[in-house]
């Protein structure tokens, strides 16, 4: 959903138990769209992405227009949870209140959680989410 879209809703209710969307007394179900891009050498049918969603109420017809607007969209849809996108707006610059570096000390973590939390940062690093710093102004 796009900023005009939510603009012209505004004021907007989510609630994410019930996956749905209220606004000025109309209240709206949400599906996820799960994206799934065919590699073009292996991909026998060679159709691009492939949607699934619960489709309850739409005709073969309306599910056929859906997909086609979909698969025309692709690329404004995450691939996965590390293809967050990107903002072309600058960040404004954070005032600091003194110039010395803050170090904290990292929380423990219990020892059968550090091959999770490894394997998840080694993602967030791979996905560009994350870099590594040796800045004085991180954790010990």
């Amino acid at each position: 959903m796009g900023t005009d879209t939510l603009i012209e809703w505004s004021p907007i209710l989510m609630d994410l138990e019930k996956r749905t969307l209220k606004s000025h007394n109309v209240e709206v179900q949400c599906y996820s769209i799960s994206s799934t891009l065919a590699a073009t050498a292996t991909n026998q049918n060679e159709q691009g992405p492939i949607f699934e969603f619960p489709t309850p109420d739409l005709t073969s017809e309306n599910k056929k227009k859906l997909l086609d607007v979909l698969s025309q969209y692709t690329d404004i849809f995450s691939k996965d949870e590390f293809d967050i996108g990107s903002c072309p707006i600058v960040a404004p610059p954070i005032e600091l209140t003194t110039t010395e570096p803050i170090a904290a000390k990292p929380y423990r973590v219990p020892e059968k959680m550090k091959g999770v939390i490894n394997e998840f940062i080694c993602k967030l690093l791979a996905a560009g989410i994350i870099i590594k710093s040796t800045t004085a102004w991180t954790s010990l």
